[in-house]
C-alpha cells in the first residue's frame, strides 16, 4: 500500500496480480456529522510504501474509535492511533517497506566487499 501526503489530499494507492485502485482524501469538514471530517496537517510531502496485511490489521480496531489519526514522517515509523475514553488511545506502528532497488544496492555493496575481502 503506497501513502503519498501532499498539498492536494493524501492518496491511498494499492497494485496486485487481480486490480489495483486509488483513493483520495481531502480535507473537508462536515457540519451535519463532526466524525466524518477530514483534517490534514502537512508539514512536508511524503510517499511511503507500507505493508497491506499489516495495515488490515490495525484497522480491525477501527470499531473501537470514531476518529484515526495517521503520523507519516520520512525519519519515523508510520503512527496511526485510535482515540479511546478517558484521553486514552491504541497506537500502532509500521516501518515503511524498503524498496526493492535500495535493497538490490545493499545487497550488491555486500556481495562486493566480501569478493574484495577475499583477496
Amino acid at each position: 500500500m503506497a501513502i503519498e501526503c501532499t498539498k492536494e489530499g493524501v492518496k491511498f494507492a494499492c497494485q496486485g496480480d487481480i486490480g489495483s485502485g486509488a483513493v483520495t482524501l481531502r480535507q473537508h469538514t462536515n457540519v451535519e456529522k463532526p466524525a466524518l471530517n477530514v483534517e490534514i496537517d502537512l508539514s512536508e510531502p511524503v510517499a511511503l510504501t507500507f505493508s497491506l496485511k499489516y495495515l488490515v490489521n490495525f484497522c480491525k480496531a477501527s470499531g473501537l474509535s470514531e476518529s484515526v489519526k495517521l503520523c507519516l514522517s520520512n525519519e519515523v515509523p508510520l503512527l496511526v492511533e485510535y482515540a479511546l475514553a478517558n484521553n486514552s488511545y491504541l497506537r500502532f506502528y509500521l516501518a515503511p517497506k524498503v524498496r526493492r532497488r535500495v535493497a538490490q544496492y545493499l545487497r550488491l555493496q555486500t556481495n562486493t566487499r566480501q569478493i574484495g575481502d577475499e583477496e
